[in-house]
């Protein structure tokens, strides 16, 4: 097994959106939390988002965008 670690730091909801449309946070520090987190024993990351899907079955632009 190889230990890994979850970069990201959660979500928050984009503004303007009305607690619709979730943006994921952590990508303003990920060099200095990996290189404590590789210190720890971790050798992989991963990040993950959450988009919201509306009825029309599309994201929206701005979700898109943000979260890219």
């Amino acid at each position: 097994m190889i230990p890994g670690i979850k970069v990201d730091e959660g979500f928050r909801f984009l503004p303007r959106t009305g607690s619709v449309e979730p943006l994921c946070t952590g990508l303003d520090n990920p060099a200095e939390r990996a290189t404590d987190y590789q210190a720890c024993g971790a050798r992989f990351a991963k990040w993950r988002t959450v988009l919201q899907i509306a009825s029309n079955g599309c994201l929206s632009e701005s979700s898109i965008c943000e979260n890219a």
